[in-house]
């Protein structure tokens, strides 16, 4: 990664406020950019009874770190991703 500073890495899945929220933070650190899809990254926290906004938090954290879009955004009609 430290050879190729001019790409944009396109994070999603599950595990949002562990890995992917780790990823943005160091890659964020290291001059990487990242895009977070929004509606398609997921997180679990056991004993939090409102989950959409304990991931609309982690989200607006991750935020400072990466860019967020949404998936819509980010894959054009073509199919293609739109980086």
């Amino acid at each position: 990664m430290s050879n190729m500073k001019n790409i944009r890495c396109v994070l999603s899945g599950f595990s949002l406020d562990e890995t992917i929220l780790s990823t943005v933070v160091d890659g964020f650190h290291r001059g990487h950019r990242y895009q977070v899809v929004s509606d398609a990254v997921a997180c679990r926290r056991p004993g939090i009874d409102d989950a959409a906004s304990y991931k609309q938090a982690v989200i607006r954290v991750i935020g400072n770190f990466a860019g967020i879009q949404g998936s819509s955004d980010v894959v054009r009609a073509s199919g293609r991703i739109a980086v």
